[in-house]
């Protein structure tokens, strides 16, 4: 039998439809591949970089907390201050430059804010060791007892250990990232390939069916829309033979139904609901029975419209059952034909059931997508509170590490850093002045030995706070050790310091703290105060200056203030050197 002429030439456009979708095939499964193997080749030097800077941070972390590190400065500083040896001391500047080297390594490699936050801080413990140092040998140089400089420089430091846990947890919490970061990349290589070596043979399979039941789909449905020959022509066929040949050998079932009584099924539909034959099939009472209950009464209100005319024709989905229960997902197409004389509707039927099942699992990964989105933003809630938890740590560890954490005021490092700043200002602002003063407590030591060391670190507080409350706030206050303390006043000249300096001592009289014997006890202070003369030179020179005006208050029988223009004046440099006020009284037995 000749191919009708639509059906010829449709023929060459299948080919080229059929051609072009094994191409985009082929090349979707060697781009796949491809982008695979570069994947992998990107992970494998990501993961050799990321174990280099591990081993490197390894090694740092366990030297850092040893004894060549942090662990042995505060041992290494009270031996030196216990014996003075230079040697010792040397040991330690050597030390301390090691540490910083290996700080300095650190920061060469890949780190995280929160790493370079611990690292900074280690900086500013070492510097802070640095300082100590440079006190101790100082104060050693000039003869001071070894218990004396034990007084005035705290060996203890919480800081360094605490910034050694911060950065340790620090690289944890990265190198964790980092991993589940490469463990995730290593998982997308893995479906890449098996896409590669899956997926894309089986879409070269789809293209090859889904064109072939194309083309057949052509040929059956111009086959039976193809007109009958004229009767008695010599070369005529027998219609109803060439149309149940056709049918039959249909792969979509195919149902005629008067009532829903069954008139004639193919053998694709005896396949298709598991029936032993197609005797079985005509024997139901209705073919709403492999109808599924949930639409049933919907499929027979759509058919009656179409066998009495209301409904042209109709496509749709419906859900039904086999012989032995299975859920079946079908796709059917129902219109009215002629049968023997009489209106019938014509069911063809389309197995859809894993199309519809694939779509569940869609629709389920669907919701569970969502699921995990909305995870991710609580997620992401909580590393925002985290983000600003560390923040207000960030500030924290900034305060503490400028302030004296026994005190509150500005620790030694922090106190000569804001002196740099207003020698700074004094070098761009010729006019601009600044006086020093430096304060002693009185007599601190047997208020130790007496009441013991929580009294004594109450009394430091005490008068703290009241320094805290004379002073202006641009004036700068600090504890530079033990018992001493500094102010730095600026736009004050020394003379202007004298009011300032006899309002501390009077304010200082006045504090009472309470002794172990259940008694308050008073204290008294000494004061020296010297002008920053020369934005130029050292600022030993001035502080060297103020150390002799303090003295000076010491030896002229403490609880008194000495200006450096009174030592000038006075060739003995003794004595109450604030012209503005009187000599303080003399302190009760009780103070001195």
């Amino acid at each position: 039998m000749r191919q009708p002429p639509r059906v010829r030439h449709r023929l060459p456009l299948l080919g080229f439809v059929s051609g072009l979708m094994l191409t985009l095939a082929v090349i979707g499964m060697v781009t796949v591949a491809l982008r695979a193997d570069r994947a992998a080749r990107d992970t494998e030097a990501a993961w050799t970089h990321h174990h280099a800077e591990v081993r490197a941070k390894t090694t740092l972390l366990a030297r850092l907390p040893g004894a060549e590190g942090f662990g042995g400065l505060e041992d290494g500083l009270r031996a030196f201050v216990a014996g003075a040896d230079p040697a010792l001391g040397a040991a330690l500047s050597n030390q301390v430059v090691a540490i910083g080297m290996m700080l300095t390594h650190y920061r060469r490699l890949a780190r995280s804010d929160e790493e370079r936050f611990a690292v900074r801080a280690l900086e500013a413990a070492l510097d802070e060791f640095r300082d100590k140092l440079s006190v101790a040998r100082h104060m050693i140089r000039r003869g001071v007892a070894p218990k004396d400089i034990a007084a005035v420089v705290p060996i203890d430091d919480t800081r360094a250990p605490m910034a050694l846990d911060m950065l340790r947890e620090a690289w944890e919490q990265t190198d964790a990232k980092q991993r589940q970061a490469l463990i995730t990349t290593l998982a997308r290589v893995h479906q890449m390939t098996l896409v590669s070596v899956f997926v894309a043979p089986a879409l070269i399979l789809a293209a090859a069916m889904a064109t072939w039941l194309a083309w057949r789909d052509v040929i059956v449905r111009k086959q039976l829309t193809n007109p009958p020959p004229a009767e008695g022509a010599p070369d005529s066929l027998d219609t109803e033979s060439l149309y149940r040949e056709l049918v039959e050998g249909s792969l979509q079932g195919i149902l005629i139904h008067d009532d829903f009584k069954p008139l004639y099924v193919n053998r694709a539909f005896v396949r298709l609901f598991a029936l032993t034959s197609e005797r079985e099939a005509l024997a139901l009472n209705s073919v709403l029975d492999i109808v599924d209950e949930s639409c049933r009464d919907d499929a027979a209100l759509m058919h009656r419209q179409i066998a009495t005319g209301d409904v042209d024709d109709w496509w749709g989905r419906l859900q039904c059952r086999t012989r032995d229960g299975t859920p079946l997902w079908v796709e059917e197409m129902v219109k009215p034909v002629r049968w023997q004389g009489r209106q019938v509707v014509l069911v063809t039927l389309l197995d859809i059931t894993d199309r519809v099942t694939h779509e569940e699992d869609r629709e389920m990964e669907r919701s569970q997508t969502e699921r995990q989105a909305e995870e991710v933003v609580a997620l992401a809630e909580e590393l925002d509170a985290a983000l600003k938890l560390a923040e207000e740590q960030k500030v924290q560890l900034h305060r503490l590490s400028i302030s004296d954490p026994l005190t509150g005021a500005f620790n030694r490092r922090h106190f000569m850093d804001r002196v740099d700043e207003e020698i700074a200002r004094m070098k761009r602002q010729p006019d601009h002045r600044v006086s020093l003063m430096l304060l002693d407590l009185d007599h601190f030591k047997p208020i130790n030995d007496t009441h013991g060391h929580s009294v004594g670190d109450e009394t430091l507080r005490r008068f703290t706070r009241a320094c805290r409350h004379s002073l202006r706030e641009n004036d700068v206050f600090g504890r530079l050790g033990g018992e001493e303390f500094g102010i730095l006043l600026p736009n004050t000249a020394v003379a202007e310091a004298g009011p300032v300096a006899e309002r501390l001592r009077l304010r200082t009289r006045d504090i009472r703290v309470a002794g172990t014997d259940g008694k308050d006890f008073g204290f008294t202070v000494s004061i020296g105060v010297a002008e920053i003369r020369d934005p130029h030179a050292p600022f030993d020179d001035t502080l060297n200056r103020a150390d002799t005006a303090l003295y000076a208050s010491k030896a002229g029988g403490r609880d008194r203030i000495t200006l450096e223009t009174a030592l000038t004046e006075d060739n003995a440099g003794r004595g109450n050197a604030n012209p503005k006020a009187p000599a303080p009284a003399t302190a009760p037995a009780e103070d001195a």
